[in-house]
């Protein structure tokens, strides 16, 4: 292979470490994140998983470029992450939209914050708000949408500029369960159609397990890549497959992992 032909991963985190300053004069700092590396290929479903409080959404800000980094290296498709990236898109576990902004002007939003032709992306918004089953409320505002279809919108905000990479951080956390599983074949049906990179966090090992090619386990604060598992279930999925016992042993497994790494922490 030539050297023009290589493609760097989508996400490339080498010896990533976050510490928090101390909040007063005699606190201590805290070390979040101590030496994570890995790799997330492009096109690729990854999820991320480990004990409560092990700074997982921190990892999370300081790939979208909200935090800053203490020391290592995040790459987004082989550029230093120094700020803000523009092929990121972001779902976080609150949909936190614009109350006085439609459905329709609420996924916009991001194209008028970054001053970019609202008529070019009015076509991709529909097509979007179409995917998830919600073009019919396009012009309705977020007091009347569930509260999963206000997750939904933020789906489709996240997706206007089409980014190339998409990060999730607990999306569906507080969502009733049937919403949930509606919401992860939704994300499913996106992931395959529209061909992103997606990284995930949940608290869910089934959730990891049904979405992802990958699973990685992070352990106890200051945390660290603890496993990696390689998820071989066959694709399309259907929530029918939790109920295989490949799955539920992919389940058992990873809970495994992460009750060790929490009583070793």
């Amino acid at each position: 292979m030539f050297m023009n032909d290589f493609v760097p991963p989508a996400i490339s985190m080498d010896q990533v470490c976050k510490i928090y300053p101390p909040r007063t004069r005699k606190g201590e700092a805290v070390e979040a994140i101590e030496n994570i590396s890995f790799t997330v290929s492009r096109g690729e479903f990854v999820s991320l998983v480990g004990p409560s409080g092990c700074g997982k959404s921190t990892l999370i800000k300081i790939l979208a470029g909200l935090l800053p980094i203490s020391k290592g290296v995040i790459s987004v498709d082989g550029e230093a992450v120094r700020g803000p990236h523009s092929d990121i898109g972001i779902v976080f576990q609150s949909p936190v939209l614009l109350k006085w902004r439609t459905v329709l002007d609420n996924v916009l939003f991001p194209i008028d914050i970054l001053k970019l032709p609202r008529k070019r992306y009015l076509e991709q918004a529909e097509e979007l708000l179409r995917l998830v089953g919600l073009w019919e409320f396009r012009h309705e505002y977020p007091r009347i949408l569930s509260g999963g279809m206000q997750q939904r919108v933020s789906l489709c905000r996240s997706l206007i500029h089409d980014p190339s990479l998409l990060v999730m951080d607990e999306p569906f956390g507080a969502l009733d369960a049937f919403t949930r599983d509606e919401m992860n074949l939704e994300l499913l049906q996106v992931w395959s159609q529209r061909q992103k990179t997606i990284l995930f966090i949940t608290h869910s090992i089934s959730e990891a397990v049904l979405l992802s090619e990958r699973v990685i386990v992070l352990s106890a604060r200051p945390s660290t890549v603890d496993t990696v598992f390689s998820i071989d279930l066959p694709r399309p999925r259907t929530l029918d497959i939790r109920y295989t016992q490949t799955f539920q042993d992919y389940t058992r497994e990873i809970q495994s992992r992460i009750v060790n790494t929490s009583r070793n922490g």
